[in-house]
């Protein structure tokens, strides 16, 4: 558990005997949030960090996953069977895959295969606590402390961004990319279905708040806000145009890599030089890179208005 402002605390909900994985987000007022509650895996590393928060399971009202992945939202249920006065905050277009998550498990599965076992049991969430967000909705937690809701697509449609403005906090889930401390390096996370142009759009949105410190769901905060979210804005329109180019010149997954690596020193400094494609991971460059492809590949099928 790490203090980052006041008000909000980053919680390690890290699974599988792993650390650094997934950071869980905890905004106290009279009320408290948790955003990203992770995997059912999760939930009672989370409950511990809560515990050394101070915060009383009675006292969190809110729980908000950024979106219905299940390493960030798996977990729902089973942290709403102890927080028992608490709703679900989700997007509209996530709100069914977490009432009923047989559809997402499938598609997680096809994507990352036994990974998804790591994750716990997955089961849906009650509908009468399940509440669908609006874009740039205020919750106030009392004691001064507010949060607004930004809808944030890219990663994924049904992505939402945290904004704490009393503490210029943006709690960023996936919209942001992944963050290494060690190497003070950003990645996109763009499994497919990806939209690189909706998460550059996010990008701009989130630097148009002045951010102090943002925080990751993979892995930890910065407080070189400005920065960091102008650097994987770019990176987002450099890897797009790796995309492309490779498609153009009919090259393969590898090749493109091979040029993108050339191009990001973002990636020189997280990834090794020749693509490493057994990593099923969610966060591999691999997968990734296959969003912006799948994504490009797309685009340049749909007809010319």
């Amino acid at each position: 558990m790490a203090q980052i402002t006041d008000s909000v605390y980053m919680v390690d909900s890290s699974y599988g005997n792993r650390k650094n994985v997934l950071s869980s987000y905890v905004i106290r007022g009279k009320e408290a949030a948790v955003i990203d509650p992770g995997p059912t895996a999760s939930i009672e590393k989370l409950l511990k960090g809560l515990l050394q928060v101070g915060v009383d399971l009675g006292d969190v009202k809110h729980v908000i996953p950024t979106h219905v992945h299940l390493d960030h939202a798996g977990g729902s249920w089973r942290l709403l069977q102890y927080c028992k006065s608490a709703k679900l905050h989700v997007h509209p277009k996530g709100y069914s895959h977490l009432v009923e998550p047989s559809k997402l498990e499938q598609s997680a599965r096809a994507l990352l295969g036994k990974q998804v076992d790591e994750y716990g049991g997955i089961r849906g969430v009650p509908a009468e606590i399940v509440g669908q967000t609006s874009d740039s909705e205020v919750v106030d937690l009392g004691h001064g402390t507010e949060i607004s809701v930004l809808w944030t697509p890219g990663h994924a449609s049904h992505h939402q961004s945290i904004h704490v403005p009393g503490s210029r906090v943006i709690i960023a889930g996936d919209a942001a990319g992944t963050f290494s401390d060690s190497t003070r390096s950003v990645l996109p996370t763009a499994p497919p279905p990806f939209n690189p142009e909706q998460a550059i759009s996010s990008i701009e949105r989130l630097i148009g708040l002045a951010p102090a410190i943002v925080g990751y769901a993979h892995f930890g905060c910065t407080k070189d806000a400005a920065r960091m979210l102008r650097v994987h804005k770019n990176q987002l329109e450099v890897w797009t145009k790796a995309a492309q180019d490779g498609l153009r010149d009919k090259k393969n997954l590898s090749e493109i890599y091979d040029e993108l690596w050339k191009r990001d020193v973002m990636l020189q400094l997280s990834a090794p030089p020749r693509l490493v494609d057994t990593d099923t991971g969610e966060r591999s460059p691999s997968i990734s890179l296959r969003g912006f492809i799948e994504y490009v590949r797309w685009k340049q099928e749909q007809p010319q208005k």
